[in-house]
């Protein structure tokens, strides 16, 4: 076996290029299931390959094409040629018949010189992490790795994984790497497609996750239960006491012949036993088993420039953030990898802190794989967006070098060397602080620069050459407003003097179920009445769209409406009570992008 392992690899090697990722080469071979790889006449067309026609004696009819995104190639005095699809044999034929009005039997001949149409990718703990071409419709997880230089010494290889994007989520699928290379395994040497992943981590990832408890991500003996998961109570030989049994939103199951019971925070051994404990007055010694089939209660977000953005269910406490991105498919090439942040909502206005993406995924940054916990919102911005947004004056997400202060911030001066200059100064009504040893300074409309070199003016009286640092500790002096169908309305304040839509909207928890998405507004209250403009959140958030991430000034609202169908259920449910007749709950809406755009 280490004979094939290693002919494997020198035959492979034996082209330099193959380490870097995107140029890499392979030799044309064939697998046992019979698929032919590089340069194979199978492989088929697509955007940005490119060809090289050669008309025998006709070099007007020659030249080097490049597949437009559109799926044609611009071809001398035909015009555009669709060869999405074909292969080189199939073109090849089309061509022919093209000319065959200017020439006699055309002698046609196609070489691909760039395959660029499908990729794929290999990260985490591999010698050449990064984005691969294919030359086949699909690639063996075996040349896969080897393109990539192999594992490092870092990688759990017998915890690699393959996630493949999809519009309904992305599915995953383990593949034991250790087993295929140095066992020779090859049921383990599964099939890449185009835009696949395979994934393999550090092994001292995997450790952490298994000696931490909120780490460890699909453990389900460690997750605890709430509204809306669903569990099956299993008891030996007594059917009558089995079932399934969703979760109320009060966090209670309805249990046959006992009633309610409260589940909220336990965990499915936890379940077990008050189950054992109930049924002790009706069974000797029952024998209880709990499996939780709807994992409903704990959701995040990841939105942006990832494959498959949506809402996403954790199996535990929390999630890591490289888990995160890998369920939504990775970031697209769009992707601001090194701007990503994690938002958290809350009353007090949440926060947010950025990670790179890059680093992580491509650099085996393990300090930058913090953890997401419910109701977080991973956003990867795109790139685009990040330009335009750093071009803006008034624009930035959480810049308190551009935060203009007002009344009821909070800013601490600290002077170097003077304590006694130093301390924390809260902005008066009056826009004023008062200020040691000098009395009111107005630090109305100041960024904290600018208010730096007040001080040290100020200071100058008193001391040679003074250094002055000053924080903002509190932002309190612009707030903006989110309201309706978000996860958490209320009041929120600004780190910078504006914030756009996207943001907002992640601090107040996104939109629940129930928004009309496509139809928010920005309110914009004035002496001469209010302005409304609409926005299409769902767009922003779900698709994309950079000009609807407008931006939020100090004291605008973001209003989130009903669909008309959530507004006809919380008129007909309490009805419904009333006289006697068991409302059905509406439909769940599921946790990708296909079901959130249902929502009109």
């Amino acid at each position: 076996m280490a004979i094939w392992i290693m002919t494997v690899i020198i035959g492979f090697w034996a082209t330099p290029s193959l380490a870097q990722p995107q140029t890499a080469q392979t030799p044309e071979t064939s697998t046992a299931a019979g698929r032919v790889l590089a340069g194979s006449s199978l492989y088929t067309l697509g955007p940005e390959d490119v060809i090289a026609i050669d008309v025998a004696r006709h070099p007007e009819f020659s030249g080097v094409y490049t597949v437009s995104l559109d799926g044609d190639i611009q071809y001398s005095f035909v015009g555009d040629i669709n060869v999405s699809g074909l292969t080189k044999g199939q073109l090849e034929e089309k061509i022919k018949a093209a000319i065959s009005a200017y020439l006699v039997s055309p002698e046609v001949h196609i070489t691909i010189a760039e395959f660029k149409s499908k990729a794929f990718y290999v990260l985490g703990e591999v010698a050449g992490p990064g984005k691969y071409m294919m030359r086949s419709e699909t690639i063996m997880v075996s040349e896969a790795v080897l393109m990539a230089g192999l594992p490092t010494a870092a990688a759990a290889m017998h915890k690699a994984r393959i996630i493949t994007p999809g519009v309904n989520g992305s599915t995953t699928r383990e593949v034991d790497l250790y087993s295929l290379l140095y066992a020779g395994n090859l049921n383990e040497d599964v099939v890449l497609n185009s835009g696949d992943y395979l994934y393999v981590p550090a092994a001292v990832t995997e450790s952490a996750e298994k000696k931490e408890e909120d780490k460890d991500n699909f453990d389900f003996s460690k997750y605890t239960l709430g509204p809306e998961d669903v569990v099956e109570i299993s008891v030996a030989r007594h059917p009558d006491f089995s079932g399934t049994y969703p979760v109320s939103m009060e966090g209670n199951i309805q249990y046959k012949f006992v009633g309610d019971i409260n589940v909220t925070g336990m965990t499915k051994g936890k379940l077990e036993e008050k189950i054992k404990t109930v049924l002790s007055s009706y069974i000797a010694s029952p024998e209880v088993n709990v499996t939780i089939t709807g994992f409903n209660s704990k959701a995040f977000y990841v939105l942006g420039e990832v494959a498959s953005p949506g809402k996403y269910t954790m199996r535990s406490e929390n999630i890591t953030v490289n888990e995160a991105v890998l369920m939504a498919g990775l970031p697209t090439d769009a992707a601001a990898m090194r701007k990503a942040r994690v938002v958290t909502p809350g009353a007090d206005g949440g926060a947010a802190r950025e990670v790179d993406l890059y680093a992580l995924l491509y650099g085996g940054a393990l300090q930058e794989n913090s953890l997401l916990k419910p109701g977080d919102t991973l956003y990867v911005p795109s790139a685009v967006t990040e330009s335009a947004v750093s071009k803006k004056e008034d624009g930035g997400h959480f810049d308190p070098l551009r935060y203009t202060l007002g009344p009821e911030d909070v800013v601490e001066i600290s002077v170097m060397s003077h304590p006694d200059f130093s301390g924390t100064c809260p902005v008066s009504m009056e826009g004023k602080i008062q200020y040691k040893f000098v009395g009111d300074i107005n630090v109305t409309g100041m960024t904290k620069e600018e208010l730096e070199e007040k001080i040290k003016t100020v200071l100058s009286s008193y001391i040679a050459s003074p250094e002055v640092s000053v924080t903002v500790t509190e932002f309190n002096s612009k707030v903006f407003y989110v309201l309706g169908e978000v996860g958490q309305p209320g009041k929120y304040v600004m780190r910078s003097d504006t914030i756009p839509v996207s943001e907002a909207a992640m601090l107040a928890g996104l939109p629940t179920d129930a928004a009309a998405m496509r139809k928010a507004k920005i309110i914009t209250p004035g002496a001469r009445g209010s302005t409304v403009r609409k926005v299409n959140l769902f767009s922003v958030l779900y698709e994309g769209n950079t000009e609807e991430n407008v931006f939020l000034k100090p004291g605008d609202y973001l209003y989130v409406p009903s669909t008309v169908m959530a507004k006809v259920i919380r008129v007909i449910t309490p009805v419904s009570t009333v006289v006697g007749i068991t409302a059905s709950p509406p439909a769940t809406v599921g946790n990708t992008k296909a079901g959130i755009e249902n929502l009109k």
